[in-house]
């Protein structure tokens, strides 16, 4: 047969800068190198011209013995010791993607053990030719030296400086350099080590043991060598199988980088090696290498059961690690949903968080189960898809979630019944986690109607109310955080700005009042329709014994604690709004006749308003009607019955003491924070 230079441009020689290097590459990783650089010069700072360019190994060098079979034979290749990458005898021809000319400067051991050098050359004007020199023996160890000559504009300087040609070369290289780290292969551009593991997110070799069900004496050993990348590889995730001298058998897709035909993330490889693929054959005929196999030879194939046993337990094993991949991506998924604006708001009562936690993880759900809704859609499509989850969720029928999804992507029945176990789930966990929080909440505040209604006497303000509310400040609102409680205002400054500002105190002398509790509110408060002005809120609240009316002595208590806060620099920001609670058994006519005064600010038991401070008078009575105000609806949907409540915890303790109604109070709100996720089963 005749070949021109025509057909072998017509040959699918690699066109690529990126493709053609990488030919060379495996070539000297076919040579046995351990040690393989990479070496250009640029013409001059700056330019992207190269002027010199080559590839230096210390493999075997190329035998000339063998070179008529090598280098005489175009599309085949005797090279079958190793992995063989390129095969077919093209390898060689790689160069003319960048340049016009190539030579190999080799040095391979003769069969009387001597060392031979001689040089090879291929002209792109007559690339069906060659041009050998005689060996000459010589002391220097083995390997070669592929030089390109006369480059041509596609040999780019700035490539080969990139990152990007890094990139390139860890994902074809990476996966051999990693499982042949015992070997000290290393690959150098410009005398730098290429560090392929910048570019790999996972490696984990797993050995798996299968026994011969025909012949259970026989027992086979594959070593499955995964990597998750951490960018694309230009294709399908595949299964690689070598034999025991990691020479490429076959490859076969996973099948688990794809769902609904779309890729979402998960870019991995298995490369599967074992002497069980020295004697395999995946076609009977012609191995990946496009090497004829002696049919004697062969001892398995495709449907040995020792392989089809293997093939389960790599989708198994690739399952899995999908699974850990999905779960941890949905952590991030949910954070860039928080970041770009696009998740649903909920309310700041009870309600609104559970509403919250259970959406979430129903939202983690649905994107392990089908992450590629959420690839590639605008900012308004995902708000709009995950607002129309929260929809769906908050509905009697948050099963049609599944049909909303199969609609847009096809779902297994595994994955539809997984994803139904976990709406049922969820339901039914959010329901319980709310009961127990009502139920608690509801039995705190029975107890402190019997302290501040029946033990007028005994309760103080100091003791037991400031232990009791302390530990239960929802009270106040879902949204606040206990900065202090009967701390003076000399500590109560810098306890402050470390938790909500992280600053440092001012010089301002602080008085020794000290208000019985202070709350924070973290969160900025948007002010107005344009959202450019935010506010911090803080909330001090002073308890009054239940012996003590509010009065005017009273209000001009907590007036003195705006006066001190209004004094001190580090307090008086106008971005700060300060809400001021005196709480008694009863409000007296003197301080409730300021109400009318400021009822067009839509703020109900406000009795001061001076810039960002805003005080209020509170009965125990308003702060139990508004809690019931905010919490009864549950209620009726629950089925709760709070009479109950203090009935059954009466009958494990005698509540009969106002610090044991205080301790009580205590427990609860302990137990309440530290519960473990409640078990639906």
């Amino acid at each position: 047969m005749k070949v021109t230079n025509g057909s072998v441009a017509r040959a699918g020689l690699p066109r690529g800068l990126s493709a053609a290097v990488m030919q060379y590459v495996w070539n000297s990783i076919e040579a046995d190198a351990t040690k393989i650089d990479i070496v250009f010069e640029r013409m001059a700072a700056e330019v992207k011209a190269v002027k010199t360019f080559y590839i230096e190994d210390n493999g075997t060098g190329i035998d000339y013995s063998t070179i008529q079979k090598t280098f005489g034979s175009f599309l085949d290749s005797i090279k079958q010791t190793r992995f063989t990458k390129g095969g077919k005898g093209k390898g060689r021809l790689s160069f003319l993607a960048f340049s016009s000319r190539v030579i190999w400067y080799t040095t391979f051991k003769d069969k009387d053990g001597v060392n031979q050098f001689y040089t090879i050359q291929i002209d792109e004007g007559e690339r069906k030719e060659y041009e050998s020199s005689d060996p000459k023996p010589v002391k220097s160890a083995t390997g070669t030296r592929v030089e390109f000559r006369l480059p041509k504009d596609t040999l780019d300087a700035d490539y080969l400086d990139s990152e990007d040609f890094k990139r390139d070369l860890s994902l074809e290289f990476g996966w051999f350099l990693q499982i042949n780290q015992g070997n000290n292969l290393e690959i150098n551009i410009n005398g730098k080590r290429l560090n392929h593991s910048d570019f790999i997110e996972l490696f984990e070799a797993k050995d798996i043991i299968i026994k011969d069900k025909a012949d259970e004496n026989r027992i086979y050993k594959f070593t499955a060598n995964f990597i998750q990348w951490k960018d694309k590889i230009g294709t399908d995730s595949h299964f690689y199988f070598l034999d025991g001298q990691q020479q490429l058998k076959e490859r076969a897709a996973t099948g688990f980088n794809k769902i609904g035909g779309r890729a979402y993330g998960f870019v991995h490889s298995v490369y599967v090696q074992s002497d069980y693929f020295n004697t395999f054959s995946f076609s009977k005929v012609r191995n990946g290498n496009n090497v004829e196999l002696d049919l004697d030879s062969v001892d398995n194939d495709q449907h040995d059961t020792v392989y089809r046993q293997l093939i389960d337990n790599l989708k198994k094993y690739v399952a899995e690690k999908r699974d850990e991949f999905l779960s941890s991506d949905s952590e991030g998924a949910i954070e860039r949903f928080r970041e770009r604006g696009t998740l649903p708001i909920f309310s700041d009562d009870v309600f609104g968080k559970q509403q919250q936690e259970n959406y979430t993880e129903v939202l983690k759900g649905v994107y392990k189960t089908a992450p590629t809704l959420f690839i590639d859609i605008s900012k308004p499509q995902e708000k709009s898809l995950l607002g129309l989850l929260n929809l769906s969720l908050q509905s009697d029928e948050r099963e049609h979630v599944l049909d909303i999804l199969s609609s847009v992507v096809d779902l297994s029945s595994e994955e539809r019944r997984e994803l139904a176990e976990l709406l049922k789930k969820t339901k039914l966990s959010g329901v319980i986690k709310l009961l127990k929080t009502l139920e608690s909440r509801y039995a705190v505040v029975e107890i402190l109607k019997e302290l501040v209604f029946k033990h007028i006497k005994t309760t103080t303000e100091r003791g037991q109310l400031q232990d009791a509310i302390e530990n239960n400040f929802w009270l106040f609102g879902e949204e606040y955080n206990l900065v202090s409680a009967d701390t003076s205002f000399k500590q109560l400054e810098d306890i402050y700005l470390n938790m909500i500002d992280d600053g440092s105190s001012s010089d301002i002398e602080k008085s020794d009042r000290r208000p019985d509790l202070f709350l924070a509110r973290h969160r900025k408060i948007a002010n107005g329709i344009s959202g450019v002005s935010y506010k911090k809120q803080n909330l001090i609240v002073e308890l009054k014994r239940p012996s003590v009316d509010i009065g005017t002595e009273q209000f001009r208590q907590i007036e003195d604690y705006r006066d001190i806060l209004r004094k001190d620099s580090a307090f008086n920001s106008s971005m700060r709004e300060w809400h001021m609670f005196i709480i008694g058994v009863n409000v007296k006519d003197e301080v409730a006749s300021k109400y009318n005064a400021f009822k067009h600010l839509g703020k109900q038991f406000l009795v001061s308003c001076e810039n960002n401070f805003y005080i209020y008078a509170l009965s125990w009575d308003d702060v139990f009607t508004s809690f019931e105000v905010r919490h009864d609806f549950l209620l009726d949907d629950l089925d709760i019955d709070k009479n109950k409540i203090l009935e059954d915890i009466r009958l494990k303790k005698e509540l009969n003491e106002s610090q044991v109604l205080a301790d009580e109070t205590v427990i609860i709100s302990e137990v309440v924070r530290k519960k473990p996720a409640l078990s639906t089963t």
